[in-house]
């Protein structure tokens, strides 16, 4: 612990204005990918590309589609659908009954799908920019991408595109709060969702990565024998869905699922961690490789790293304060595996398995499980950001190309916003650690960097930089162990290195 005198209040504008936050931030995405891609002015035409062969041509655009897409997607009950409409019985019942184009059966299901984050541009914007070039480029795009499931429900005009050895599909469970009806399960729309992908698929494989956000497998207390327990996770039996659901579900969770990825999220929205006192919570640190949740692009690139690059990681994943305990998720998916007759892989299984992850072959061992924290950080007033921005004093001529892009990308000039809030939030922290053992110890402080790395080691990594929009992906099996802290779902999973989805921007 740093010794050296503690600031006043005073001191504190001299501490924020000693450690600006860049506007636009520099993150790690930028410094990694740019490696990959140099930049390319957006007006760049080459005429002779027509001229080349139509083979050459072909695999231009396929270099251009063959790259792992986050697809985040919202499902919502339609109007009509309720915990009592569903799954139905009888002759006269809707669902599983018609046939699509393909010939395959389709769910029948009324649910609404939506881009998730969508604000200005619709979702044609979430679509491959290639769709729209040429005929030859549109015919390869639409060949790549061999899903095309129709958007049911308030936007069936939508279709959604999808490639299975590519595309990770992150679906979250959105309610309609103004409805009175029961809301069915949402892990009965899951499975009809996953089956609907499955039958739009010529290869029928359907969906192979799948993100199942925190309304999937959220906990409640129930009443068992008089006392309250915790709920399972992911509450579903075949008697819920309708037969050729379980039917299909189960086929879905043994031979078509390649990995499964709890989306967890910490328990702040800031990376300055600490408890008071210190020894019997969370170390006071600044855990610079903590990944941020992407915004604003529900189907951008993202390059899927075996292991986190960024130096800091194996220090940063020491304590991870999570926001639910990890160890239920892939505990209850199993039972829910179990239930439907799945039977777990061997870890000589396992390890094939994670060989094979993105060849588009289907499997008999069942998904892959990963736990994967990421904050969620909060929203800001788009037009009190802009007008930050406008109201500077200065505006040089390099950062007037930054403020255009922080217009057509909104995101960014958030993310400057809540770097800054995150660095009072730090700050005001450690000054009340100060005021909290001033009296017995006047000349004890936290310094900026906290009292696990040293200042050159911090800086160093500020200067990388070491920031990431992105997500961890840790073997569910990294959480075996007990907490460091129950109280927090604090975890040390330093023995792992975990992977990352790092996103382009």
């Amino acid at each position: 612990m740093d010794q050296t005198p503690a600031p006043t209040q005073t001191d504190t504008t001299i501490l924020v204005e000693e450690t600006p936050v860049s506007t636009p931030p520099r993150l790690f995405n930028d410094v990694h990918l740019g490696r990959w891609e140099p930049p390319v002015p957006r007006s760049t035409t080459w005429t002779p590309f027509s001229r080349l062969p139509a083979e050459l041509r072909l695999h231009v655009w396929l270099a251009c589609l063959r790259r792992h897409r986050m697809i985040e997607i919202d499902i919502c009950p339609a109007a009509e659908e309720d915990a009592t409409t569903y799954p139905g019985d009888g002759s006269q019942s809707r669902y599983y009954t018609d046939r699509n184009g393909l010939g395959n059966v389709v769910s029948g299901r009324s649910y609404v799908l939506s881009w998730s984050g969508r604000r200005r541009r619709g979702h044609a914007g979430s679509y491959s920019p290639l769709l729209w070039v040429n005929h030859e480029s549109r015919r390869a795009t639409l060949e790549f991408y061999r899903v095309h499931l129709p958007f049911f429900g308030l936007q069936r005009e939508g279709v959604l595109y999808l490639n299975p050895a590519y595309d990770v599909v992150s679906i979250r469970s959105r309610w309609d709060e103004s409805r009175t009806t029961p809301h069915p399960n949402p892990l009965t729309l899951l499975a009809d969702f996953l089956h609907d992908v499955k039958a739009y698929d010529p290869k029928e494989q359907g969906v192979a990565h799948l993100v199942l956000n925190e309304g999937f497998h959220s906990v409640d207390l129930i009443e068992v024998a008089g006392s309250q327990t915790l709920a399972s996770c992911f509450q579903l039996t075949p008697a819920d869905l309708h037969p050729a659901a379980a039917a299909s579900f189960t086929d879905i969770l043994q031979r078509r699922l390649r990995s499964v990825l709890f989306a967890i999220r910490f328990r702040t929205c800031y990376r300055g961690l600490g408890e008071f006192p210190p020894g019997r919570g969370l170390k006071y640190h600044f855990a610079q490789t903590i990944p941020l949740a992407r915004r604003d692009h529900p189907a951008g690139a993202f390059h899927w790293l075996e292991a986190d690059p960024r130096p800091g990681v194996e220090i940063d994943i020491q304590q991870l304060p999570l926001g639910e305990d990890p160890r239920m998720l892939a505990r209850d998916w199993k039972q829910l595996e179990q239930v439907f007759g799945v039977t777990r892989p061997t870890e000589h299984q396992h390890q094939h398995q994670e060989q094979a992850a993105r060849d588009d072959k289907a499997q008999t061992t069942g998904p892959r499980l990963y736990v994967c924290p990421r904050i969620r950080w909060p929203k800001y007033e788009r037009e009190e950001l802009l007008q930050q921005n406008r109201n500077r004093t200065a505006t040089p001529p390099q950062e007037e190309e930054e403020q255009e892009k922080e217009e057509e990308w909104p995101w960014r000039a958030e993310l400057a916003r809540h770097l800054r809030e995150e660095a009072k939030d730090w700050l005001h922290s450690r000054m009340w650690f100060h005021e909290a053992v001033r009296g017995a110890f006047p000349h004890w402080s936290i310094p900026r960097h906290g009292d696990v790395l040293d200042a050159e080691t911090f800086q160093r990594m500020e200067r990388l930089p070491c920031l990431a929009i992105g997500m961890w992906l840790f073997p569910a099996e990294a959480f075996d162990k007990e907490p460091t802290n129950p109280r927090r779902f604090c975890f040390d999973v330093s023995p792992v290195r975990p992977g990352l989805f790092l996103f382009e921007l």
